[in-house]
Protein backbone atom coordinates (compact mmCIF):
# COMPACT_ATOMS: atom_id res chain seq x y z
CA UNK A 1 0.00 0.00 0.00
CA UNK A 2 0.99 3.44 -0.42
CA UNK A 3 2.33 5.64 1.91
CA UNK A 4 -0.87 8.35 3.05
CA UNK A 5 1.21 11.25 2.12
CA UNK A 6 1.40 10.09 -1.30
CA UNK A 7 -2.14 9.08 -1.50
CA UNK A 8 -4.32 12.24 -3.28
CA UNK A 9 -8.01 10.97 -1.88
CA UNK A 10 -6.31 11.04 1.89
CA UNK A 11 -8.59 12.85 4.19
CA UNK A 12 -8.46 14.48 7.77
CA UNK A 13 -11.41 16.79 9.37
CA UNK A 14 -13.16 17.78 12.66
CA UNK A 15 -15.47 14.73 13.61
CA UNK A 16 -16.02 11.20 13.83
CA UNK A 17 -17.03 8.61 11.43
CA UNK A 18 -19.07 5.67 11.40
CA UNK A 19 -19.15 3.41 8.33
CA UNK A 20 -21.13 0.19 8.38
CA UNK A 21 -21.08 -2.88 5.95
CA UNK A 22 -24.78 -3.76 4.65
CA UNK A 23 -23.34 -5.61 1.82
CA UNK A 24 -19.99 -6.56 0.35
CA UNK A 25 -16.27 -5.39 1.83
CA UNK A 26 -14.32 -2.48 2.06
CA UNK A 27 -10.64 -1.56 3.01
CA UNK A 28 -10.55 1.26 4.58
CA UNK A 29 -7.21 3.11 6.12
CA UNK A 30 -6.80 5.23 9.03
CA UNK A 31 -3.15 6.63 9.60
CA UNK A 32 -2.00 3.51 7.34
CA UNK A 33 -3.59 1.18 9.42
CA UNK A 34 -5.32 -1.22 7.34
CA UNK A 35 -9.07 -2.77 7.76
CA UNK A 36 -10.87 -5.24 5.89
CA UNK A 37 -14.93 -4.68 6.52
CA UNK A 38 -17.25 -7.49 5.88
CA UNK A 39 -21.05 -7.48 5.73
CA UNK A 40 -22.89 -6.54 9.52
CA UNK A 41 -19.37 -5.33 10.39
CA UNK A 42 -18.47 -1.59 11.44
CA UNK A 43 -15.85 0.87 12.30
CA UNK A 44 -15.88 4.16 14.37
CA UNK A 45 -13.07 6.58 14.17
CA UNK A 46 -11.95 9.97 14.71
CA UNK A 47 -12.37 11.49 11.89
CA UNK A 48 -9.08 14.27 12.44
CA UNK A 49 -6.93 10.76 11.86
CA UNK A 50 -5.68 10.60 7.82
CA UNK A 51 -8.06 8.37 6.39
CA UNK A 52 -8.76 6.61 2.97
Amino acid sequence: MAPVAAVRNALSHDGHEFIYIVEGELTVIIEEQEFVLKENESKMFDARKIHY
